[in-house]
């Protein structure tokens, strides 16, 4: 896989709920369970199952799918963006 970039992404601010969701362009399918590991040291951990992870990074809520879509609550779209920009850093140092 090549290395995912924010600009693989669209953004797309939640109407229902203060989160913003973060699109994959592309059909993706990422390993959660080495993403999860590599997640340990610099987040909270709060739930896994094999389509998803939820936790806690930088003070925001992060629902991280299989399918590479990422869910990102409580925060504002600059500072979602900046976390997303971190957590590609993580999965693509996985894949």
């Amino acid at each position: 896989m090549s290395k995912l970039e924010l600009k693989d992404f669209i953004v797309d601010p939640c109407k229902s709920d203060k989160a913003i969701e973060f699109l994959p362009q592309k059909k993706l399918e990422l390993q959660l369970s080495k993403i999860t590991n590599a997640l340990r040291e610099t987040a909270q951990l709060q739930a896994e199952t094999p389509f998803v992870i939820l936790f806690l990074f930088k003070n925001a809520s992060v629902s991280l799918f299989k399918s590479g879509r990422i869910l990102v609550k409580n925060v504002e779209e600059k500072e979602a963006k900046q976390i997303v920009e971190e957590l590609l850093e993580i999965i693509n140092k996985t894949e």
